[in-house]
């Protein structure tokens, strides 16, 4: 385990910039620890499903790889309905994981479309507003 974890990295929103992105594949595998090769055969299988879809990978506050296939685009909108739920509860494990060896997280609950007062427990099940 790394001693010194690299700083939380939080992107600018979308229309100054988003995410940093990671093109060229030595700079993937030694900053965000990704074969970019072996990303291939996820991508053949996301295909062949005929459908639009649209995958993004996020490692270590890099975007490493970004496709659209099937006739889906960065602007395409997709009816995920209640499937944020299951993001959200993931996201709120790590975080209590986090906090139960003592990592806090300074600015992951600040949500502008939730006023202050709002706990943990009304914001997971997307009750809140």
């Amino acid at each position: 385990m790394n001693a010194h974890p690299a700083p939380a990295y939080y992107p600018p929103p979308e229309s100054v910039g988003g995410w940093r992105k990671l093109t060229d594949p030595a700079q993937i595998r030694a900053l965000a620890g990704v074969d970019s090769d072996a990303l291939a055969p996820a991508r053949q299988w996301n295909a062949r499903h005929g459908v639009a879809s649209a995958v993004v990978i996020i490692r270590r506050g890099y975007l490493v790889a970004e496709w659209y296939e099937n006739g889906a685009t960065p602007q395409t909108r997709f009816n995920i309905h209640s499937c944020t739920k299951s993001f959200t509860g993931m996201a709120y494990g790590i975080l209590f994981e986090d906090a139960r060896r003592g990592v806090q997280h300074q600015h992951v609950l600040r949500d502008p479309f939730i006023g202050p007062g709002r706990r943990a427990h009304r914001r997971q099940p997307h009750r809140s507003g």
